[in-house]
């Protein structure tokens, strides 16, 4: 009774803008496992439920987020594209594609451990292999299983990179509800625990969270420390600005502020960029001062002229006047 309370008070408007959100069809969502998708919820920590529910409807704070808050919405990790979400598993950085292909790897051990068999599997590792622009060296994620190519093409149906925020199509359940066959009892007679077709699922789904979950670590590292490529460049940024106010000091600053810019270049290449960023501030802030000063001294000096009368033009001679 209290799910289904749960359901009628809350479903209709997450119906509604998740079809919004995605552009998803009543049919497309309506085959969308959402029972898995709870019960694998439930495994999380709140901090982990969170931060999948923000990457589940596309709301981590990531580059094109930045954006709409003026910022910049370069990658970290290689400073060459806008970070989407899909991004987070296409970055070139070296460290980014290690940790997904060894992301990959344990995932699929974690599958073969929880009973999944290969003719599930291969196919949705090989799916989130084509999703993330992955080719692995020796193609072991192809499928190899015609009956299972429906999975995957019901799979690109429901939702555009679904199978990366765990949204799997029951299809999948349905593959491993045909495939499911109990283990055999241990040498003195004990029943070994299967999971079935449903926690199989949710294994799908953690398997696809734990691949997000990796790349938003290592992201995040590199995000914080030395081999952030925004710091890097804006670093030169800010360099290439103090050269600029330094090689135009005259006409840029107050001739009593010189001295902010007369470092040495060895001295200022090897700020932090902390440091440098206050030195800037300030630089900033004399400049503004400089014109400001500028425009008042300017708009107190006057034209000579305007320190003289007119005068009136002399009338002509009357016709008849002596010469």
């Amino acid at each position: 009774m209290k799910e289904q309370i749960q359901y009628a008070a809350q479903v209709p408007q997450m119906k509604k803008y998740i079809k919004k959100r995605f552009r998803c069809s009543d049919e497309a969502f309506e085959e969308i496992n959402w029972r898995a998708l709870g019960r694998a919820k439930k495994k999380l920590k709140l901090h982990q439920s969170i931060r999948t529910s923000k990457m589940i409807y596309g709301w981590l704070n990531i580059g094109v987020q930045k954006r709409y808050m003026g910022q910049d919405s370069t990658c970290p990790c290689c400073g060459n594209a806008t970070e989407t979400q899909i991004h987070l598993y296409r970055c070139t950085n070296q460290k980014m594609r290690d940790t997904l292909k060894n992301s990959i790897t344990t995932v699929k051990s974690k599958l073969v451990q929880d009973g999944i068999p290969s003719t599930v599997y291969n196919p949705f590792i090989g799916e989130i292999c084509h999703m993330v622009g992955e080719n692995h060296p020796d193609n072991q994620y192809d499928i190899k299983c015609e009956s299972h190519k429906d999975a995957v093409q019901s799979q690109r149906q429901i939702m555009k990179e679904a199978i990366l925020r765990g949204i799997l199509h029951s299809d999948w359940t349905r593959k491993l509800h045909e495939q499911w066959t109990p283990r055999p009892p241990t040498k003195d007679g004990k029943k070994v625990h299967q999971k079935d077709a449903m926690e199989q699922t949710v294994s799908l789904i953690q398997a696809a969270w734990t691949i997000f979950e990796n790349q938003w670590s290592q992201r995040n590292e590199i995000l914080h420390g030395n081999d952030n490529e925004l710091l890097v460049t804006h670093k030169q940024q800010k360099l290439k600005r103090y050269m600029e106010i330094r090689t135009n000091k005259y006409q840029m600053l107050r001739r009593c502020d010189h001295n902010m810019v007369e470092h040495p270049i060895s001295d200022v290449i090897k700020w932090s960029r902390q440091y440098m960023t206050t030195i800037l501030r300030n630089l900033e802030e004399m400049h503004k001062q400089y014109l400001k000063e500028l425009k008042i001294e300017e708009e107190g000096l006057q034209p000579i002229t305007a320190f003289f009368s007119p005068v009136r033009a002399a009338s002509p001679p009357c016709q008849g006047d002596p010469g």
